[in-house]
């Protein structure tokens, strides 16, 4: 079985990002799922996202830290000898489960163009994981294969990675590499497949990092977050993940009419506007508004219908409610109300 090719490599560093954590998107919560902040990064532990519904924590090796200037943790940043990778376990995959995806929130520095290889994942025991060299990142099996895409435009800057990972014999098709939420056209760059090879871990083991049981092929990149999944998520599922991963919570007002004024008794449409969906309550004058309570938002918008009973200057507010964060009120949308066509109120 032909081996990597080993390749020298270079220290970075990355100053300057702000990372907000969020949740995972609607659906199935990731089996494991590890932020990176320096209450859940301390001595040898990554400690799991609990609140994710994820299990197990990941074991660090060589001084590995939580950066605060980054809001992340990097792997191998001095280069081969600091041996930085992080084992963790999934548990057993399901019987008969032949897809896994393996999201990653990570900054893959632009000297990987010249010839630096590592792993970013890997299985325990086969020799089934994501690798990248100057050629790209993708799937490898051993035969110093990638199966994947180019890094151009893609190194130096923090992106969402998620990587369907298929069982043999499914064949190289069904795998699949999304970026920021865009699925990827993916093909052969280099080396040959080893089929057969295309098999999770029986108990689940992973590397991050490193390859697999050896010591070698140590990975460099900051990462801010790795979940895994033993199911393929759908595309709409990855598109919630990156736009709820680099989305903020925020909601504003305004009648469907687009005006500011409505008539009394007469139902008007407020429609809320929401950065990330989540559950939307309107108020009017600090009180929730009837039949407008715990609406929730789909494709960023929410409605109420709203019977004014009250003439004059009507204050309507909203706040959203997002899994992951705290609650967002909108700015005061000022409603002036007439009386009915002909009639005193």
């Amino acid at each position: 079985m032909l081996r990597k090719a080993f390749a020298a490599v270079l220290g970075i560093s990355f100053l300057g990002f702000t990372y907000l954590s969020g949740a995972w998107a609607a659906g199935s919560a990731p089996i494991v799922s590890y932020t990176a902040s320096a209450a859940k990064v301390s001595g040898s532990t990554w400690t799991n996202d609990g609140s994710n519904g994820a299990t197990g924590n990941l074991t660090l090796a060589g001084s590995l830290a939580y950066g605060a200037s980054d809001s992340s943790v990097a792997f191998n940043a001095a280069g081969v000898g600091a041996s930085q990778y992080a084992a963790g376990s999934a548990g057993a995959p399901p019987t008969g489960d032949t897809a896994t995806t393996i999201e990653t929130y990570v900054n893959i520095p632009a000297n990987v163009n010249n010839g630096i290889a590592g792993m970013l994942f890997s299985w325990a025991n086969p020799d089934y994981d994501i690798w990248m060299q100057s050629a790209g990142i993708g799937f490898n099996t051993g035969g110093s294969d990638i199966y994947g895409i180019s890094l151009s435009g893609l190194t130096g800057s923090y992106h969402l990675f998620d990587f369907v990972m298929t069982t043999y014999p499914s064949g190289d098709a069904t795998q699949k590499i999304y970026v920021d939420g865009v699925q990827k056209s993916l093909s052969l760059l280099q080396g040959t497949v080893n089929e057969s090879y295309k098999s999770f871990d029986s108990s689940g083991n992973f590397y991050i990092g490193k390859y697999y049981s050896s010591q070698t092929f140590y990975g460099i990149f900051n990462l801010r977050q790795f979940k895994l999944w033993y199911q393929e998520l759908t595309p709409a599922q990855i598109l919630a993940n990156y736009q709820l991963l680099t989305a903020t919570p925020s909601v504003s007002l305004g009648l469907t009419s687009g005006l500011t004024t409505a008539t009394y008794r007469q139902s008007t449409q407020v429609k809320a506007t929401v950065g990330i969906d989540g559950t939307v309550v309107f108020y009017r004058a600090g009180k929730k508004i009837p039949g407008c309570v715990s609406i929730q938002s789909s494709g960023g918008i929410a409605y109420c219908s709203w019977l004014p009973a009250s003439i004059g200057l009507n204050q309507i507010t909203a706040q959203v409610t997002t899994p992951g964060f705290a609650p967002v009120v909108s700015s005061q949308l000022n409603i002036v109300v007439a009386p009915r066509s002909g009639t005193k109120r």
